[in-house]
């Protein structure tokens, strides 16, 4: 069974553009009787601007949230979500970005692809680490001071990786991470802690290249290696986290763990589909327009956990299809958090100005935006479990006590909010209070709620202050924090 259509609208387009849709949005989608209008919104969608911005904030958390700071220096992962969404907008492929995050060079503030190698220090076993887990999906940082204790994998591989990044050089600039600057050193090899001989640089299971290379020779190398389509990581790597997004749960899980002991649901489906990415030139809207058009994401959400055992289907790919028989709700990420306060009430983005030095405060610290303080209670690492995302105290009380949001919830006539101008114009509470749900959530009222809503502001007799009740109730449910 499929879900129904205002239901889908609000999961694609959260899933797509990183917020429910809007108010005009959702009337046409409504109106629209065309039996194609599913698959249309979808194209509209990702041909929007938006569609670049939230997947660019998703790798850019991806990658942000481990890694550390530098002493004395605020990293600003700003430029670097723009120009991830330029890269998904203009329809780069991902190889050609990763690529040219592998082996940038220069300044970050003039070139915001430095940021992975940059905002890493230079670090070779950090990077190398990273680089494995974030853009193929294998995890080797266990292996960095002895063999990795579970799997196949001697200290060896995962040195082999980092001597790759051995001649790296980063100048770390305080304060302004825009200064910071990715060279070359002119010599120097990787060695194992407590090894005598140098370590040749060698590919994640593959081979080894010779030692003396330049620091961009060797990084070039590797980076034709990553992207390449023959690569069995590189394609399924990527494929598995859209469909751990967008479904609830990729083909493996934890998402960025592929590796040999990892256990694959539907292996066919995920080899299937890293082909088709890969045939597709590395098209990350190829991907998305296969997941949301199919049938398994677009049907009515599981109400049960995943089949672990034995099922009464006698196929023995049965608790497999379970698995992914509907799009599972998903807490929604900090950014999208966000933009969805955006879309409800049109929360700004405010920034105060940074502070002067001082004598006493040689680095004052970059003040926090609107956006950075949501991100910073709602965020987290999209490669967390579902199971480890948690739903927190500071969650709960940002909605209710926030200064921004509650300034928007205001009714009161001489104010500019949403809700004021609502109230202004339309004199039918009814009317009101279906426009609020179709702003926050997506959909009218139910009977019930309806019933309730109007009951609540003929009782309270005072128009304004009551639906300031309601719009600030619905702000603060679970649904408006949840893509179902």
């Amino acid at each position: 069974k499929l879900v129904n259509d205002v239901r889908f609208f609000r999961r694609v387009s959260l899933d797509l553009v990183g917020r429910q849709p809007t108010l005009d949005e959702y009337r046409a989608f409504v109106k629209d009787s065309s039996p194609n209008r599913r698959v249309q919104n979808v194209d509209r969608m990702l041909a929007s601007e938006d569609f670049g911005r939230n997947w660019g904030n998703y790798w850019s958390d991806l990658i942000a949230m481990r890694t550390p700071e530098p002493q004395l220096t605020f990293l600003n992962y700003e430029p670097f979500r723009e120009w991830l969404a330029q890269q998904f907008n203009k329809g780069a492929g991902w190889d050609e970005s990763v690529f040219r995050m592998v082996t940038a060079v220069g300044k970050v503030g003039d070139g915001a692809e430095g940021t992975f190698v940059g905002f890493h220090q230079g670090a070779s076993n950090r990077i190398a680490g990273e680089l494995t887990r974030v853009f193929l999906g294998v995890r080797i940082a266990c292996a960095e001071c002895h063999d990795h204790p579970f799997v196949d994998m001697p200290q060896e591989t995962f040195h082999g990786m980092a001597a790759f990044f051995t001649r790296v050089k980063v100048d770390v600039a305080q304060n302004n991470s825009d200064n910071i600057r990715i060279t070359s050193a002119e010599k120097g090899e990787h060695k194992m802690p407590g090894a005598k001989e140098e370590m040749k640089p060698t590919i994640y299971r593959g081979d080894s290249i010779e030692l003396g290379l330049s620091d961009l020779k060797r990084r070039e190398q590797l980076a034709y290696w990553v992207v390449n389509g023959d690569n069995p990581f590189f394609a399924r790597a990527f494929v598995n986290h859209i469909q751990a997004r967008l479904m609830g749960r990729g083909f493996f899980d934890p998402v960025d763990d592929l590796g040999e002991e990892a256990e694959p649901l539907l292996a066919e489906a995920h080899d299937a589909l890293a082909a088709h990415f890969v045939a597709s030139d590395f098209d990350a809207r190829s991907v998305f327009r296969t997941i949301v058009n199919s049938r398994a994401y677009q049907a009515a959400e599981r109400a049960t956990p995943v089949v672990t055992t034995e099922s009464s289907d006698s196929s023995k790919d049965a608790p497999q299809r379970a698995a992914f028989t509907g799009a599972r709700p998903k807490k929604l990420r900090g950014d999208e958090v966000f933009d969805s306060l955006v879309t409800a009430v049109s929360l700004p983005s405010t920034r105060a100005t940074i502070a002067k030095k001082t004598e006493a405060v040689r680095f004052p610290i970059p003040p926090k935006s609107t956006r950075d303080l949501v991100n910073e209670v709602f965020g987290y690492d999209p490669a967390f479990r579902d199971a480890l995302i948690n739903r927190t105290m500071d969650q709960a009380m940002f909605l209710i006590n926030n200064d921004q949001i509650l300034k928007q919830v205001d009714a009161r006539t001489d104010r500019e909010t949403v809700l004021a101008k609502l109230l202004k114009d339309e004199p039918d509470n009814q009317v009101v209070a279906d426009v609020l749900y179709a702003r926050v959530l997506t959909r009218q009222p139910t009977v019930r709620e309806r019933a309730i809503v109007l009951k609540h502001v003929e009782g309270l007799n005072d128009r304004e202050r009551a639906f300031e009740d309601v719009l600030w109730s619905l702000l603060n449910s679970a649904e408006f924090t949840t893509r179902h």
